[in-house]
């Protein structure tokens, strides 16, 4: 079974999708998933795999050379578009390492979020707390050497 996804099914449009449903699809995703309102560990992630779909969708000579890399035919649904002059491999283009899998869960990726900062407090309690314990235990050392600096300091002004 294969996992991955084209960048169609990442916008959710589908392969003879105009470039402005294209631009519609990719601007509601990046309101979802943008790390500024996302706050999925994984929310940047997402944004550079829909950047880096909208990049290649709303160029028609990229467009072009991924459908033919994905299989989509140059019928109908290519009609129209400019077709590149070279081959994805020509051009420097690897679409193989480009495809995405689908987005996490958002109740998963809150689980993500949660945890680590959930582990972070109680380090900062339990360090918290043995750094006030020390501080107790040094403050009958401390206080007269704070008194003595304290009045060698009134008396040189």
């Amino acid at each position: 079974m294969d996992n991955t996804f084209t960048y169609y099914d990442l916008l959710g449009v589908r392969p003879d999708a105009s470039m402005s449903a294209i631009q519609d699809a990719y601007r509601a995703a990046m309101r979802q998933y943008h790390p500024d309102v996302n706050a999925a560990p994984n929310a940047q992630q997402i944004t550079a795999m829909l950047n880096r779909a909208y990049n290649v969708l709303s160029d028609p000579r990229q467009r072009a050379e991924y459908d033919r890399h994905i299989g989509v035919g140059s019928g109908p649904t290519n009609a129209g578009r400019s077709q590149g002059a070279g081959s994805a491999a020509s051009s420097g283009q690897d679409f193989r390492r480009s495809t995405a899998t689908a987005p996490v869960d958002p109740l998963w990726a809150a689980v993500g979020w949660l945890v680590p900062r959930v582990v972070g407090a109680v380090a900062v309690f339990v360090v918290g707390g043995f750094l006030v314990g020390v501080l107790l235990h040094l403050l009958p050392f401390l206080l007269p050497i704070a008194l003595i600096a304290l009045i060698v300091r009134a008396f040189l002004r």
